[in-house]
């Protein structure tokens, strides 16, 4: 019976056709809720567009995210931007990683689509810091607005040089607060999956994302568990939860 299975709130908007968090946690049983707490709204379309016609101003490209994807998809222009596949791209996960080698027509091997198995964006940072080796032209970073200090600040540090673009702006959802309240209202067992720093389980996805949740349950006193994902995909959240669940949570 749905009713009597442990609800899953994943705190992002369904992907279309197939979305594999759902996949996987339906897979382990779970009763399954998406929850938008965020709006993107895409911005500097023109100049992203210039930038990257203009292939030759620049080594490489950043890409630490989904949206940056979807900006590039925007404007991409198949028959004129295809040299950046002779460049070094540096992203990592899963999804992120598929649809940017899909855009660029690129195997997501290792020679094509680098750092593909790092964490998070710190972790890219001293990824590209110890495998760049070009110095005459900057990498092109193309994020949000609400991008972390880890990766320029790294890579100031170690004078990589790269151009930044911001494409994406991120804001709360008109709805956020209301579909929290309702969240959070419930007193039966459930998982609240966040893939954003923007008695209850709580999943998060990454150790950024884990780090921002642990900080404001200390000053909310909230009484939670909180349980990383190991690597930034389905597989490997749904792992953590089920195992957690084993050791911790008793059957009816």
């Amino acid at each position: 019976m749905e009713g009597n299975r442990c609800k899953m709130y994943l705190l992002k908007k369904e992907r279309e056709g197939e979305d594999s968090y759902r996949q996987a946690a339906e897979k382990e049983g779970f009763d399954v809720h998406f929850v938008t707490l965020l709006e993107f709204h895409y911005v500097n379309q023109s100049d992203l567009a210039q930038r990257l016609l203009d292939t030759d101003a620049y080594s490489g490209l950043i890409i630490t995210s989904q949206r940056a994807v979807t900006a590039m998809e925007k404007v991409w222009d198949v028959d004129k931007m295809t040299k950046w596949r002779d460049k070094k791209i540096y992203s990592f996960g899963r999804e992120t990683v598929k649809s940017l080698a899909i855009l660029l027509d690129v195997s997501q091997e290792k020679q094509h689509i680098i750092g593909r198995e790092c964490i998070n964006a710190g972790d890219l940072a001293g990824h590209i810091s110890t495998t760049h080796t070009s110095h005459h032209l900057p990498l092109l970073f193309l994020c949000g607005n609400k991008r972390r200090e880890e990766l320029p600040r790294h890579l100031h540090h170690k004078n990589v040089h790269f151009s930044e673009l911001i494409v994406y702006q991120t804001e709360s959802s008109a709805e956020a607060s209301k579909d929290m309240d309702e969240i959070f209202r419930g007193q039966d067992g459930r998982w609240i999956v966040f893939f954003s720093p923007s008695g209850v389980d709580i999943a998060c996805l990454g150790p950024t994302t884990g780090e921002a949740l642990e900080s404001h349950r200390e000053r909310l006193g909230i009484s939670c568990t909180i349980v990383v994902s190991s690597k930034p995909n389905a597989p490997s959240l749904m792992e953590e939860i089920t195992s957690h669940q084993k050791v911790f949570v008793k059957g009816p």
